[in-house]
């Protein structure tokens, strides 16, 4: 599989001149490696090799690994990522790009879209945990249109992938998205919710603080303006506009949450909410325990102020014997 925006660093065609593995074992063999240790298999579709099953043997003979991040394209169905995720030690991340066969083809580079549908629904059937497999959907300017996105939402649906982590990338190579991307990104991001009646649809790093940007100039910028029009925008202004909401914790989402996010552009969290307060206050913003939300006069609602940690934080909040109705139930840009 050659994808359309696969950096030739990557993709060449030729296999590596040395072996990764015996380069650990070596390490190993001369004390410069810990025994436990996570690894990130990527770089190249890890599957296709003769000896992926015995390379992922001969690791799990000299090291201890707590856990083993597969980026693979899943059109391969792998026995040794299977037995990695039936042990709950294993997470994988699968590219779909597309919800229509020809779009597949033309941004993956083969046919194959259903193949990797499927692969990904008997993963998914491995596991406990929803969280370890996660899909992403990289835009370029072949599929950010409707018919992609309806046939995405479409396809996971129809696979029972829906519960999984949607992360929402842009092609690298695209330095200034049209308007067009933003709002198609948008459109699957509302319609994901919808379908997995969560919010476990993220856009990654880059592309989430170039969306914020594009919607607090759509509030000056006639140029921009078309983007507030988008029924998820419209929620996230009337809410902000509406009430009072805190942020649950205090690491790096939850910094761009009250420093840089759309919503934070309309109206500032008043508090951010931490069940162990080591500061006062952060960025003028004060820093409270979680008696704050239940002794306030007013009902206030929480933004969860971490994707991984979602669930985590949701049964802190229980714990805190805090109603779940006052966990926002919009997005947060």
């Amino acid at each position: 599989m050659r994808c359309v925006y696969c950096s030739p660093t990557y993709y060449g065609g030729d296999k590596s001149n040395y072996d990764p593995v015996a380069l650990i074992e070596e390490m190993y063999k001369k004390g410069v490696l810990d025994k436990s240790v996570v690894i990130y298999w990527g770089g190249g579709e890890p599957t296709i090799g003769e000896d992926f099953e015995n390379r992922l043997e001969r690791l799990t003979k000299i090291l201890n690994i707590k856990s083993i991040r597969f980026f693979t394209n899943s059109t391969k169905k792998s026995k040794g990522i299977s037995k990695w995720l039936i042990e709950g030690r294993a997470q994988l991340t699968t590219s779909i790009d597309a919800g229509i066969e020809s779009t597949f083809r033309k941004v993956r580079g083969l046919n194959g879209m259903h193949r990797v549908l499927s692969n990904l629904e008997n993963y998914k059937n491995l596991i406990d945990n929803p969280q370890k497999i996660t899909i992403k959907y990289i835009f370029n300017n072949d599929n950010a249109n409707e018919n992609d996105i309806d046939g995405f939402i479409e396809n996971i649906k129809k696979y029972n992938l829906t519960e999984l982590p949607l992360q929402i990338s842009l092609d690298f190579k695209i330095e200034k998205p049209s308007i067009h991307i933003y709002k198609t990104a948008l459109y699957l991001y509302g319609n994901h919710i919808k379908v997995s009646k969560t919010f476990n649809a993220f856009f990654d790093d880059h592309f989430l603080h170039s969306i914020s940007r594009m919607l607090k100039k759509g509030l000056k910028d006639k140029t921009y303006d078309s983007l507030l029009d988008l029924d998820i925008i419209k929620k996230i202004i009337a809410f902000a506009e509406n009430y009072e909401w805190v942020i649950w914790g205090t690491g790096s989402f939850a910094k761009y949450l009250y420093s840089e996010s759309f919503i934070s552009s309309i109206k500032k969290p008043i508090a951010l909410i931490s069940s162990e307060p080591l500061k006062e206050e952060i960025k003028d913003i004060p820093v409270k325990d979680p008696s704050y939300i239940k002794n306030s006069k007013k009902k206030i609602f929480i933004c969860l102020g971490s994707v991984s940690y979602r669930k985590q934080i949701i049964q802190k909040i229980k714990e805190s014997d805090i109603p779940e109705d006052q966990i926002a139930n919009i997005p947060f840009l």
